[in-house]
């Protein structure tokens, strides 16, 4: 799945899956059992971005096409962690219609990423 030279980049994946979801909830946890905290979001995006520059530094990956799905996850990932940013203050009279378009976006953004990796790798396949 790697190439030889970036076998240990699996160490690097499994303490970004760490951070991502378990150590998370004890940096700054909120003072509501069960609301999220905006820094704790502020981190997940900031650990989502360096993902994608040490992705983009080192491409890791033996097929190209497994640098593009990884790349969208965590693009993915980041467009759904802009959204819980914004939703941390949102009032609860506003939830209902945020929650709809909440929803609407974790399903279409999805769609669309896969839409986009499929393009790019019948492109590459094809030069």
């Amino acid at each position: 799945m790697y190439l030889p030279q970036y076998y240990a980049f699996e160490v690097f994946e499994l303490w970004r899956k760490l951070l991502q979801t378990s150590l998370i909830v004890f940096i700054a946890p909120a003072a509501v059992v069960g609301r999220v905290s905006t820094f704790q979001v502020g981190m997940a995006i900031l650990f989502t971005v360096l993902t994608l520059g040490v992705l983009d530094v080192y491409d890791p990956y033996r097929d190209h096409a497994n640098t593009i799905f990884a790349r969208v996850a965590q693009y993915v990932l980041l467009a759904i962690l802009l959204l819980v940013l914004l939703a941390v203050d949102v009032p609860a009279d506003g939830k209902s219609a945020y929650f709809a378009v909440l929803v609407m976006f974790v399903v279409l953004v999805p769609l669309f990423a896969i839409g986009q990796y499929l393009l790019q790798v019948t492109n590459w396949i094809s030069l």
